[in-house]
């Protein structure tokens, strides 16, 4: 795909090289500009992207001694106002913009999820994963700057570590993209890139497990463990239904000492006790973050040996035990593979990185499964246990980034970090003095959890920091995907279209196309059934009234106060749409805000307007928005502090490919 060129240093000594011999100082001005380039040459680019980072609402709500380095970013590095991102504002769609350097209707990621191509092939229900490769029209960063000879790093960047899919839409050539296919193959087969995406094959999803949840059985089955051993005891855990371990499971064993009242949790792959880890109970952790080891009381890793030299691997975390009545507390944070372009890096990243974990247990925390949380009184234990979680995270990611930087010496390493999408999805909700039923003692308690948690943000900036502090000649640049707003109830634009009769469902409750002229998908838009998509029934002639009538439906939109539910609507027809990145070959036809306090939902039954069932922070809101905008900054060799107006977030690629001196065109 075509992008706006660079000029770059390498093309101001090219030209400077044809110049005429009789210009005085010739020679000067051309060994200049060699040596200009040569600097160049020598750059490092380190760049971040921290998910739901917007810098309004995090300087403006957590305490300032809990984010140091963020605010010495903020005060001493070069910031846009804000970064405009992709739109809708979601993660999937916001890093493609970020990596590609082009929005949403042209890389083809409209959102996490979207309308697959050829689009005459699906209906428009139905829709892809945003965050894999296969949907994706336009080269990543990571491609490009390898394929111009940069070394790079890819440390678990969305829409990988596969060749992006390239997929042709109807009345596209079908060779479209065989040049940009290609590209990728011989970049990704390049031993100087390396990408790893721990996010795509999750072998074990993250619990919590006790002796309710368990069947105990004697350990008779594991080698090492004497015959007849009535004080031993197993139990299984199977591993998720993923093709690599299908059938597989972690095995436990307890060793009962009652009369010691002692017990002994052991943890293997192979119910081998010789090899097996020993996982030892330690009362929730109460410690500040700094200044000690993150996550100190889980368990060395425990390795799991798969085909072809792969190994994936996962630490454990047990609160309690008790030998007397065999009761435990233990915390599995889950297993995932580090998903890399070549199999021995797959290893070599689990070996160097191990029990690396994508998320905190944020949804343990929310559904109660840690423990009776302090939304619901409990006694600060559920959020102990998540903050170690927390930790655990974070320790995965900064081994990570240290052991990439040093181990390949990338020019260019790519970087990210979810643990702030995870805190204010959970808690910003509770915060917000708007929302009805507001209780000012829980907001200080829950804004007393967030400021611990972002501290973990900060601990995992510093570490940053600290890697690009190294060498001299490294600009760090700091990036996001999307901002973060309190909500709490939902709009539903797929009843809303029922209501006004644009939309049926049938007796189960499911949209019915043969009876539908336009729909959402995902919350995020609305659609056109057009005649060309399979089950379609709207005529070209029709599209332009059909969009008429749901913007009236939407703009019609009141709630129970008389307000407004949808405050604006944007028409892929508008002059300007394509400056936003809205509509494409997967997006949708019309896109809207709404009134604060309102997330979506696709359901097409039930009401317009229902209450959540409780308080949280959503994104996916225009990128026009301020709350949802993220942050655009550099910080390091050469930067002198400066604040520049709104910029898109797509304009950081070409930042960083023109300070490491490497053209963008293709």
């Amino acid at each position: 795909m075509r992008r706006t060129a660079v000029i770059t240093l390498a093309i101001l000594a090219a030209g400077c090289a044809q110049t005429t011999r009789n210009v005085p100082d010739l020679a000067d001005e051309r060994g200049a500009a060699k040596a200009s380039f040569e600097a160049a040459r020598t750059h490092r680019a380190l760049v971040i992207s921290f998910d739901a980072l917007n810098e309004r609402r995090v300087t403006g709500s957590v305490a300032p001694e809990r984010i140091p380095s963020l605010r010495a970013l903020f005060d001493s590095g070069a910031c846009a106002a804000s970064a405009r991102p992709a739109f809708p504002s979601v993660t999937a769609a916001g890093h493609a913009s970020l990596w590609t350097g082009v929005y949403g209707n042209v890389h083809g990621i409209a959102a996490n999820t979207f309308q697959p191509l050829p689009s005459s092939e699906h209906t428009i229900l139905e829709t892809v994963n945003g965050f894999a490769s296969a949907g994706l029209r336009a080269e990543p960063i990571w491609i490009t700057a390898a394929l111009a000879g940069v070394p790079v790093v890819g440390h678990h960047v969305t829409q990988a570590p596969q060749p992006p899919g390239y997929p042709v839409d109807d009345g596209e050539a079908p060779g479209r993209f065989d040049d940009a296919r290609r590209r990728a193959l011989r970049a990704l087969a390049n031993p100087r890139l390396s990408v790893v995406n721990g996010y795509n094959r999750v072998l074990m999803t993250p619990r919590i497990v006790s002796r309710a949840d368990v069947q105990l059985t004697d350990a008779r089955a594991w080698r090492g463990v004497a015959a007849g051993a009535g004080t031993d005891v197993a139990f299984d855990l199977p591993l998720d239904e993923d093709a690599l371990v299908r059938g597989d499971s972690l095995h436990l064993l307890l060793r009962l000492h009652p009369a010691r009242d002692s017990t002994q949790l052991f943890a293997s792959f192979s119910r081998d006790l010789a090899s097996a880890v020993r996982v030892m109970p330690h009362a929730e952790e109460k410690a500040p973050v700094r200044g000690r080891e993150l996550a100190r009381y889980f368990s060395r890793p425990v390795i799991l040996r798969l085909g072809g030299g792969l190994r994936s691997s996962m630490r454990l975390r047990l609160f309690a035990v008790d030998a007397r009545d065999t009761s435990f507390t233990l915390f599995v944070p889950g297993m995932q593979l580090a998903d890399a372009n070549r199999p021995s890096l797959t290893a070599a990243y689990d070996s160097a990185v191990p029990g690396w974990v994508g998320n905190s247990a944020v949804g343990l925390w929310e559904s109660g499964a840690l423990g009776k949380t302090l939304v619901d009184g409990g006694d600060g234990t559920a959020e102990r246990r998540w903050m170690e979680s927390a930790e655990l995270l974070t320790r995965g990611f900064m081994e990570g980034s240290a052991w990439s930087w040093h181990h390949f010496a990338p020019r260019l390493q790519l970087d990210y970090f979810p643990l702030g999408d995870d805190i204010d999805h959970a808690l910003f909700g509770f915060l917000d003095p708007q929302r009805p039923g507001y209780d000012v003692a829980l907001a200080g308690r829950v804004a007393a959890l967030r400021d611990r948690l972002w501290e973990l943000v900060d601990l995992r900036f510093e570490g940053i920091m600290r890697l690009a502090r190294e060498d001299g000649v490294t600009r760090l640049f700091v990036a996001g995907d999307h901002g973060m707003r309190a909500t709490w109830r939902t709009f539903q634009p797929n009843a809303a279209l029922r209501e006004a009769g644009l939309l049926s469902v049938d007796a189960n409750g499911r949209i019915d196309l043969a009876r539908t002229r336009a729909a959402s998908p995902n919350g995020y838009w609305i659609t056109v059934n057009r005649g060309r998509r399979r089950s379609g029934i709207v005529a070209e002639s029709d599209v332009g009234a059909v969009l008429d009538s749901v913007q009236s439906i939407l703009l019609a939109l009141r709630d129970e106060w008389g307000r407004p539910v949808v405050t604006r609507v944007f028409d892929v027809r508008d002059a300007g749409a394509d400056s936003l990145g809205i509509g494409g070959p997967g997006g949708g036809d019309v896109y809207y805000e709404v009134a604060d306090g309102l997330s979506w939902s696709a359901a097409a039954t039930g009401p317009v307007l229902s209450p959540l069932r409780r308080p949280m922070g959503t994104h996916g809101f225009p990128s026009v928005a301020s709350d949802m905008q993220t942050v655009s900054c550099t910080w390091g060799a050469g930067v002198e502090h400066a604040r520049t107006p709104v910029t898109a977030l797509t304009r950081v690629v070409p930042h960083v490919m023109s300070w490491l001196g490497t053209a963008e065109g293709r």
